[in-house]
């Protein structure tokens, strides 16, 4: 038997005894693809967060689409580093060489919202857009969000195909 991606094989594939019987399963569809598709982008937001929360701290300099990759902290930032670690102000994890992470304040900021339909990832922080962008000033961008949503996008396209799968097959 070949099974498919969505662990679906040709043993399973339902026949149904009339065109009425096949309507019915499609208004049952119908009716189970939202709830479906909210638990999807919910799981799929969750992924990228996680994603995106796990990057900071660590240069990001593979598979990263066409993101620029990150540049070598300064040596003036990583003594910046090391007085927040002297002085109780850094997070846990920092370290002199941890880019993006000193505080944790902007990883925390990270947030999700999804509906049926979409899903959203980001921060309210103005800092935020600096990290990701770079600044006109010389600030060289260390994207987080959109590294993390190129390396989660097969995943989260996975979960919405598997959603849609169980879905039309029935399964719970």
């Amino acid at each position: 038997m070949v099974v498919d991606q969505y662990g679906m094989g040709a043993a399973e594939v339902k026949t149904y005894k009339s065109f009425g019987a096949l309507a019915r399963a499609f208004e049952r569809a119908l009716v189970e693809l939202q709830p479906a598709y909210a638990a999807a982008m919910e799981s799929g937001a969750l992924l990228v967060e996680a994603a995106a929360k796990a990057e900071f701290g660590h240069y990001q300099r593979e598979n990263m689409g066409e993101l620029t990759p990150w540049a070598e902290l300064k040596d003036a930032t990583k003594q910046a580093h090391i007085q927040a670690i002297v002085d109780g102000e850094a997070a846990p994890d920092a370290g002199e060489n941890t880019p993006e992470l000193v505080t944790g304040e902007l990883r925390a900021s990270i947030k999700h919202e999804s509906t049926a339909k979409s899903f959203a990832v980001g921060s309210e922080s103005e800092i935020m857009v600096w990290q990701e962008l770079g600044t006109p000033e010389g600030l060289p961008p260390r994207p987080v969000l959109g590294t993390a949503m190129y390396r989660s996008e097969e995943a989260v396209v996975d979960l919405i195909g598997q959603a849609v799968v169980n879905t039309i097959t029935g399964k719970k």
